[in-house]
């Protein structure tokens, strides 16, 4: 069937590539299987075929938080690819990780570990905008039972909550003056 035609080319195509290495921008090539993957993951729609690059390449010994482009892993690619039809979570990544035979929990441990104590998503690509428009979304674990037991989805996060939750939100970009922001707050 298809899936045994996807592997016999899947062999050919990458059967002696270093599965690390590096396109021209920086991406290995899980970073961009996930990104392709959560791009075209749609809701109510089981397409087994668009895992089936990502799944090959974690069967095959891919590092499942090999970093792209700018620092992300396969998990954040596909967390923001997913945007174009407003996903919010990633139970088909973790989908295909299980099948891969990767324990969850560790996984997790290892995503959060790398991003620090706080795991944000940028929800655009130019990072001119990124600087000035509060895009971020906050990555989220739940861990159930047992070790293939796990939930990731994005939250709304709030970049300006450091500006006492929006009260000089305007005060900074000198839009405004302390006294008339604080009392628009009011």
């Amino acid at each position: 069937g298809p899936e045994e035609g996807f592997a016999w080319l899947f062999a050919s195509e990458y059967g002696g590539v270093n599965l690390e290495e590096r396109d021209s921008e920086g991406w290995t090539l899980l970073g961009d299987a996930a990104f392709n993957f959560g791009w075209w993951t749609q809701p109510c729609v089981d397409d087994p075929t668009v895992a089936w690059q990502s799944s090959y390449l974690l069967k095959a010994g891919a590092n499942p938080h090999g970093t792209s482009g700018a620092k992300l892993t396969p998990l954040d690619t596909f967390l923001r690819s997913c945007t174009r039809y407003e996903i919010d979570h990633a139970s088909k990544w973790l989908e295909v990780l299980k099948e891969a035979g990767i324990n969850l929990h560790k996984y997790a441990d290892e995503e959060q570990s790398l991003h620090g104590n706080e795991h944000f998503l940028k929800l655009t690509w130019d990072n001119e905008i990124w600087k000035w428009i509060p895009t971020k979304k906050r990555v989220m674990y739940k861990y159930g039972n047992g070790n293939d037991e796990l939930e990731v989805w994005v939250e709304d996060f709030d970049a300006l909550s450091w500006f006492r939750h929006g009260r000089y939100d305007l005060d900074i970009f000198s839009l405004i003056s302390p006294r008339e922001s604080l009392g628009r707050w009011r």
